[in-house]
């Protein structure tokens, strides 16, 4: 079975591969997740883990937050993030997912030149 950090890399990668996607974002505040890591006994998730897994009895719950071109409508963006999202879990073998996508910032083409 795969662990939810090794979902939630998947997923990461699955996201930022998404055209129109320029960045991925921790969805949980750092001291947040520090927090929790701590509790954890220091199971602190990698890095490149910016998606955020939750499961329950009945369903998995997938949250990215994402950055966005403009030179692509953001809702398209959403949609296609979303959908390689589901994507990925279906292929980690997770049937029921719930999949909220949250655009945080949209970033003008050419803005970092």
């Amino acid at each position: 079975m795969t662990t939810d950090s090794d979902l939630a890399q998947s997923l990461t990668a699955a996201v930022a591969a998404t055209s129109g996607v320029t960045a991925v974002f921790p969805v949980k505040a750092i001291l947040h997740a520090a927090t929790e890591g701590i509790a954890g006994a220091l199971d602190l998730p990698a890095p490149d883990v910016l998606v955020d897994v939750n499961r329950s009895e009945d369903v998995v719950t997938v949250t990215a937050h994402i950055g966005t071109s403009a030179g692509a409508p953001t809702p398209e963006t959403l949609t296609a993030a979303a959908t390689a999202l589901k994507a990925a879990a279906a292929a980690e073998g997770i049937g029921d997912s719930m999949i909220f996508v949250k655009a945080r910032l949209i970033a003008k083409p050419g803005a970092d030149d």
